[in-house]
C-alpha cells in the first residue's frame, strides 16, 4: 500500500522481525508471525514525517522501546501497548551511558547547545557490560579491541535478551558505548553468553546492577 517503509530486524533486541511504516503523521509497526505480517501498534507523533528511529531498552524492563523523532522533537513509545512514555524538544544525537546501573540517557542538540538528558526515576536496574577483545597470535585469531561485533545473550530467571553493539537505529553505525541490559524484576543476570567476533564463546554468571568489565578469555 502507500507509504514509506523502513526495515529493522528486531532479532538483536528480542522482539522478532519488524517493519516500521511511515505514513502521514504516524508510524505503524508490522510484526512477522507464522501466518505472515500483521499490523501492530500505531504511533502518532504529531509531526509531518518522522526522520529516525531507535530500538533500545530505556526503562530496564528487559524489552526495547521505540524512540522516534525528527530534527525538532522526539518521543518514546512502549512497543507493547503504544503508550507514550516520554517526549522532548531538540535533535537526539544518540544514547549515552553516564550511570551504569540506571541505563542510557540521551544527548540532545537544541539550537546551539548540546545537553545530556540523564536517566529518569522509576526505572528498573541495569547491568552494564564494557567489552574488551583479545588477540591470540598462536591461533591466528583476533576480535575487535572494543568488542564491536560481539553478540551478547543475557538470561534472567524468566527472559532471554539478544543484544550487541551494532546499531539498532535507522542508519548504519557502530559505537563504543557499553552494552546496557535491563534486569526487569530480577536481582541479577543469571548468565551472559558472549559470541566474540573471532568465534570464541564465553559465559559470565551472576552479574548484578552496575558496570562489569569483561575481557575475552
Amino acid at each position: 500500500g502507500p507509504g514509506r517503509v523502513l526495515w529493522l530486524s528486531g532479532q538483536e533486541v528480542d522482539v522478532g522481525r519488524v517493519v516500521f511504516e511511515i505514513r502521514g503523521y504516524g508510524v505503524t509497526v508490522w510484526r512477522e508471525a507464522y501466518a505472515g505480517w500483521t499490523a501492530g501498534q500505531a504511533f502518532v507523533g504529531g509531526w509531518d514525517r518522522p526522520e529516525w528511529f531507535l530500538l533500545r531498552d530505556f526503562v530496564g524492563a528487559g524489552t526495547p522501546q521505540l524512540l522516534v523523532g525528527d530534527a525538532q522533537r522526539w518521543q518514546l513509545f512502549s512497543l507493547d501497548d503504544g503508550v507514550k512514555l516520554a517526549e522532548g524538544n531538540g535533535l537526539v544525537l544518540g544514547p549515552t551511558v553516564s550511570d551504569t546501573d540506571q541505563g542510557p540517557g540521551l544527548l540532545i542538540s537544541n539550537e546551539s547547545q548540546v545537553t545530556l538528558l540523564p536517566p529518569g526515576s522509576g526505572r528498573f536496574a541495569f547491568a552494564t557490560l564494557a567489552l574488551s577483545g583479545l588477540t591470540d597470535p598462536g591461533q591466528s585469531m583476533r576480535s575487535n579491541a572494543s568488542g564491536l561485533g560481539t553478540r551478547v545473550v543475557a538470561q534472567t530467571a524468566s527472559r532471554w535478551q539478544v543484544l550487541g553493539n551494532a546499531s539498532t537505529a535507522a542508519m548504519p553505525g557502530q559505537n563504543l558505548l557499553p552494552v546496557t541490559v535491563g534486569l526487569g524484576s530480577a536481582d541479577a543476570l543469571a548468565a551472559v553468553t558472549l559470541d566474540w567476533s573471532d568465534g570464541v564463546y564465553q559465559t559470565e554468571i551472576d552479574l548484578g546492577p552496575g558496570l562489569h568489565a569483561i575481557t575475552e578469555t
